[in-house]
């Protein structure tokens, strides 16, 4: 995970988000960030190449680290849930994987990105049309 979130940084945003001084957690929760940060790097990265975008796309997305703390916070929030009672509207906020679907990947400082993965991958592709017998635009 070369410019992802570190077990260390989501550990220190949860505690940040819990309002907790970071050495009063738990130690069940160092299972929990290792296991939650990797769901969430999962996500982002398959979320962006599902978009068509190459691995290292994914990999050097500017925003990759503030979805990966966004969504690992949620994950470790969900799977806490059961050990706190934490307010379900506000766990939601944080799942933000279905904004990359449609969010804008720019990369390297901000530069526009075109994906350059494999297009058949793409979901893009998926919609297309062009060659169905029947679309949207027929006439009844």
């Amino acid at each position: 995970m070369p410019s992802f979130l570190t077990d260390a940084e989501l550990k220190t945003s949860l505690a940040a988000t819990l309002k907790v001084d970071e050495s009063s957690l738990a130690a069940y929760w160092d299972t929990l960030i290792t296991e939650c940060n990797q769901a969430a790097y999962l996500d982002v990265r398959g979320g962006i190449i599902q978009r068509g975008f190459s691995s290292a796309q994914a990999d050097a997305w500017d925003r990759g680290k503030e979805f990966q703390r966004d969504i690992g916070l949620y994950w470790l929030l969900v799977k806490g849930a059961g050990l706190h009672e934490y307010d379900q509207k506000f766990i939601m906020l944080l799942d933000r994987r279905e904004e990359l679907k449609s969010v804008l990947i720019e990369l390297a400082g901000g530069a526009n990105q075109t994906p350059a993965g494999d297009p058949s991958t793409s979901i893009f592709n998926r919609l297309d049309t062009t060659n169905d017998r029947w679309t949207l635009e027929t006439p009844l």
